[in-house]
């Protein structure tokens, strides 16, 4: 992979955008790699408090980052646009739910905390048709794929036929206010609809922003002030609004949620910005963020080979990874141990995460 020889920015361009290769943004792969990092490590032993200070602005980052190219191809016809969906997600999520559900009928019901299930074989292949978190017992963190296939369709259909901002802004409120109702009411609908309709704001927000978020530079002024604002509603969020798990629709206050959610984005958008002109860190980081499908649908199964090899191996007790230093060592480890597995993939199965043939993206 080649170096990131972008020169530093002067203090007026504090915030400048370099390029990768070709067409990608060094920035944006950094805060992909941000994203899929804070997933990894929502799902260690870190303390409860760091857990939820990740999670306030997770998955709304998440979802900032898809709408940020979303009218990239605005003229897509609807079965052009079913036949990009099957490839960007669909058919990573139908192939690695089936894996999933092998690997837990063969070996994972049998150890951990499935170890002695009274869960019947049909049923995880019900809740993978279902697509919610709930009911994918063989790997949870496949839900956000139908729920941004969900809202990705959503924004298509219902969102970006308007002709104006305006009354794309009105339409993205009407359908956020429809899915915080349905949450209040706790009505789980397939596919993550429920979550979709409210995540929709921060997707619409990307695509409604791109021009300002992708700019090359940002004005250095402008740009501390609007972070200082964006870590007090963070701050605030993280504080007052401890009940947020987007997977199930649970948003708790919906101001602090939007208010979390917005503040914690432009933070991590400054942030990945920053560390996008240092090669020490932009090099590992723009190669994670080419890859955060494949690191979602993998990373829980690379921590079970990890803790397996400690186990049967080392003969070490699984307790050795409920400090916060062994969990921040394990998400350290499988990112390591991917490195094999995307170049893998990315060779010879491309399209199982989402990817062109031969394609280095």
């Amino acid at each position: 992979m080649r170096a990131n020889t972008t020169p530093r920015p002067d203090a007026r361009t504090a915030y400048a955008t370099p390029q990768t290769d070709g067409k990608r943004i060094a920035w944006v792969d950094c805060a992909k790699a941000l994203a899929i990092i804070g997933v990894m490590l929502v799902h260690t032993a870190i303390p409860d408090a760091a857990k939820h200070a990740i999670y306030v602005a997770l998955i709304p980052l998440f979802f900032y980052l898809a709408g940020l190219f979303a009218d990239v191809h605005k003229d897509l016809t609807p079965e052009v646009y079913l036949q990009r969906q099957w490839r960007r997600l669909l058919l990573p999520y139908f192939s690695f739910g089936l894996l999933h559900y092998v690997l837990w009928w063969t070996v994972g019901r049998h150890f951990g905390a499935d170890a002695g299930t009274t869960v019947a074989a049909w049923q995880p292949l019900w809740g993978f048709v279902w697509g919610n978190a709930d009911s994918l017992t063989q790997y949870v963190p496949l839900w956000f794929l139908p729920c941004l296939f969900s809202t990705e369709t959503l924004y298509y259909i219902g969102v970006r036929p308007a002709l104006t901002r305006r009354a794309r802004l009105l339409r993205m409120a009407a359908l956020a206010l429809l899915g915080a109702s349905l949450s209040t009411l706790e009505v789980e609908l397939p596919w993550g609809l429920t979550a979709a309709l409210v995540m929709i704001l921060f997707y619409g927000l990307g695509a409604l922003t791109r021009d300002a978020a992708l700019r090359p530079t940002w004005p250095r002024r402008q740009a501390s002030g609007l972070i200082l604002i964006a870590l007090g509603g963070y701050l605030l969020a993280w504080w007052g609004n401890p009940t947020v798990a987007v997977h199930q629709a649970r948003f708790g206050s919906f101001a602090l949620f939007l208010l979390g959610g917005t503040g914690g984005i432009i933070l991590t958008l400054a942030v990945a910005r920053s560390l996008a002109h240092w090669p020490v860190a932009a090099n590992p980081l723009t190669f994670i963020g080419r890859y955060t499908l494949l690191l979602l649908a993998t990373h829980l199964t690379l921590f079970s080979i990890i803790k397996g090899i400690t186990v049967f191996l080392l003969h070490r007790p699984l307790t050795l990874y409920d400090s916060t230093v062994a969990s921040l060592g394990l998400v350290a480890a499988a990112l390591m141990l991917s490195v094999p597995l995307i170049l893998l993939v990315r060779r010879f199965m491309p399209a199982l995460a989402g990817l062109k043939h031969r394609s280095n993206r």
